[in-house]
Parts: structure tokens; sequence; C-alpha cells
């Protein structure tokens, strides 16, 4: 890829740049010393040209000219090297679009049009254009997989002969691990975090013999029997959205331990 990258730059083809400022609070106080004698400062700008995992990977270009040009030199460096890129399986998407009709298509690559997407789904995430945060197809997705997981293991998960604490270590071992899957990246709202709550909440009252009870349903009272607090100490279990903030900030942790060139440490301390 640096062959790529050297070749865009000759072009003068414009990749996406971001300016950053990492909080002096997420660094040590060796590396705040280091940084004074190498004269390294905290702010400034980075280019992101690209990003990979495998062969699936990823063009950052700020215009659809940049982005046209920045194509047909990968595809040539790629041909160089023996590779060809799959013309079926590539797309492009178009973040933040403030114009009203959504474009079907924007580069083409061998006289062959590319689909111009408005859901992308890369490494099992779903990322929607006009959601730069986790958008709701993401937050949807996690709660119809999550789901389909639990039916696949009700008769375990609901089977009232095994310790209620036993089912529950299962339940966050496959269910809750498929509903929160990659959940320390999550910028969610709160109406999202609450619909995460609600579902995590009725697999439990699945598990737990009468847990969708009411207090008396003939005179239209249909309060649960077993009120959230008590749902959670009899599983021994807390809101999906504790945990999720519990992953967030171990995930926080981990940056802050990364050294000040990486770009994750850059994006996330921009705000």
């Amino acid at each position: 890829m640096r062959i790529f990258v050297d070749k865009c730059e000759n072009e003068n083809v414009g990749f996406y740049e971001h300016s950053y400022r990492i909080n002096p609070r997420s660094i040590s106080r060796n590396e705040r010393l280091e940084m004074r004698r190498n004269n390294v400062t905290m702010y400034g700008t980075k280019t992101i040209p690209w990003n990979g995992y495998a062969d699936d990977l990823i063009l950052f270009l700020l215009t659809s000219p940049d982005l046209q040009k920045a194509t047909e030199i990968l595809d040539i460096t790629f041909t160089n090297f023996g590779l060809k890129i799959n013309v079926l399986k590539t797309e492009s998407m178009v973040l933040n679009h403030l114009q009203n009709q959504y474009p079907q298509s924007i580069l083409s690559l061998r006289n062959i049009s590319l689909k111009n997407v408005e859901n992308f789904v890369y490494l099992g995430a779903h990322i929607r254009c006009d959601q730069p945060n986790t958008g709701d197809p993401e937050i949807n997705n996690r709660i119809q997989l999550a789901v389909s997981k639990f039916t696949d293991m009700s008769n375990l998960l609901q089977n009232m002969r095994i310790n209620l604490r036993t089912r529950v270590k299962f339940l966050e071992s496959f269910v809750r691990s498929t509903l929160t899957y990659a959940c320390q990246n999550w910028n969610v709202n709160k109406a999202q975090m609450e619909r995460l709550d609600v579902t995590y909440r009725g697999f439990l009252r699945r598990i737990v013999r009468g847990g969708f009870r009411f207090v008396n349903e003939s005179e239209n009272d249909y309060r649960y029997r077993i009120s959230n607090e008590q749902l959670h100490n009899l599983c021994g279990s807390v809101d999906v959205s504790c945990f999720i903030r519990k992953q967030q900030q171990n995930y926080m942790q981990h940056v802050i331990r990364m050294p000040l060139d990486r770009s994750v440490k850059m994006l996330i301390s921009t705000l």
C-alpha cells in the first residue's frame, strides 16, 4: 500500500485529513517529558488514506474525482502484483450527503459503474451514510442476531431444571456477546441504549420462572411481579448498558496506553 499512497501523492489525490488534539491526561508523565525533549506537539493534522483487514480495503477520499483517480491507481497497482479488484464486490459511500437525492453511482472501474450504497457492512458492523455515529441499522442488526441466538439456545437457556445462575452464564457468553459485539467503539444515544436494555431484560425474564407475570391483570395492573431490580438480583446480572460502559472504559484505558502516533488514539482524542 506504500506504493499506492506514493503514486496518489504524486497525482495530488486528496485523502481524508483530520485535526486532532491529544488530551494531556491521556498520556503518562514520562511521555510528556519525552515529547518536550523531542519538541513533539499534542495537536496537529493526520492523513488517513486507507484502512484494511485481510482482503477488505477501504479508501478515504475527499471528493468524487479523487476517489475515481485513487481507485484507478489502486487497480493498476494490484495488476502489477498479479491481483485484481472485484468490481461486483466494490462499493462506495458518500458520508454526510447534503443533497436531496442520493447518487446511485459516483465512480466506475474498467467501464463498469460501481454501486454507491447508503448502508455498508464492514467486519460485521453496519455503517449508514447519514448517521455518522452508531446508527439504527447497527443496533437493529445486533438485536436481531441476539434474538436469533437466544432462539437457537432456548432448549438450554429455558430449561428450568438447570440452575439459573448457570443459564445466565451461558446467556452472557453467547447472547450478550452477540448483542454487544464491538460495543467498545459505539457512540449510541439514550433511546438506543434503552432498547438494548429492554431487549436484554426480555432475555432474562424468559429464563426466569414467572418472569412475565403481572401483578394483577384482572384489575389492569400490568406491572411485572418481578421488578427489574429483583430480576437482576435473581440472575446476578446488570443492565447491558452497564456492561457496555464498562467495556468502553476498559477500551479507553487500552487506548491511553497506546503510543502517541497511533491513529486510534488521535481520533478518539479529537473531541
